[in-house]
């Protein structure tokens, strides 16, 4: 009952014209700094801009966080949009893309005493990376990962690539979010906590990644992307939204 009145609250709203729905949409729950749980809740940037463009699209959007490996297949399977997604070729001949929502910087890890100078992808050649599962970073990074040149090892969150930067399973630790929410994971881990001055933040980063809302091509929710795009033009005027900004 609570989540149709939701509805019909909205679509009364005099910012929506026309058709108002809820639409289910998945993130990841552990994106430092972009997407996370907090208190049993979403937290982080994208869960705050798919608050602010509903006030103005007219659609809520019920935001699951789950490990992204999962939450990328449930939206593959349609059975719903997927939150802070890059693009890839692969990527764009299965979903449907929102205008781009936010630029993450997509840093790199090494420990203490193995800094190196990195200024493009060549210098990762023959490095043992560490990175999420199914993360893209953009075609020219996807492309020299798949190429061979470097040893991928995917994983399902943070902390484990940074244990494995610790046990000398990998070279260099791809980190998603600002480096200030890293802080924010490491002090959560006894481990991490008792070495974090051992991390060390690359000064270039492996790229500055753009994000989108995406919905599967099966879902037929072009018309969700153009409220949204709408939507998340009006939001961009206002103040909630350059609090946002880094």
């Amino acid at each position: 009952m609570r989540r149709w009145t939701c509805i019909l609250a909205l679509c009364l709203m005099p910012m929506c014209r026309g058709w108002c729905e809820t639409i289910e949409v998945f993130g990841a729950e552990d994106y430092p700094g972009i997407c996370f749980i907090q208190n049993g809740k979403p937290a982080g940037v994208f869960p705050k801009i798919l608050a602010g463009v509903s006030m103005y699209s007219g659609d809520t959007y019920d935001l699951q966080l789950l490990p992204w490996k999962r939450a990328q297949s449930y939206a593959e399977a349609g059975k719903g949009g997927i939150a802070h997604f890059s693009k890839s070729a692969e990527r764009e001949t299965q979903f449907d893309y929102s205008n781009a929502v936010y630029g993450d910087r997509i840093q790199l890890v090494v420990l203490s005493g193995h800094m190196f100078d990195f200024k493009g992808l060549q210098d990762l050649k023959g490095k043992r990376i560490g990175a999420k599962y199914g993360a893209s970073f953009g075609e020219k990074v996807d492309a020299f990962f798949a190429s061979g040149d470097a040893t991928l090892e995917r994983d399902p969150g943070t902390e484990s690539r940074l244990k494995k930067l610790l046990s000398d399973r990998i070279d260099v630790a791809v980190v998603e979010g600002a480096d200030s929410h890293i802080e924010r994971l490491i002090a959560n881990d006894t481990e991490l906590m008792s070495k974090k001055n051992q991390f060390q933040f690359l000064p270039t980063p492996l790229v500055d990644d753009a994000l989108y809302l995406a919905f599967a091509k099966s879902m037929n929710r072009k018309a969700a992307l153009e409220r949204f795009n709408k939507g998340f033009d009006q939001f961009k005027k206002t103040d909630a939204y350059k609090k946002l900004l880094p």
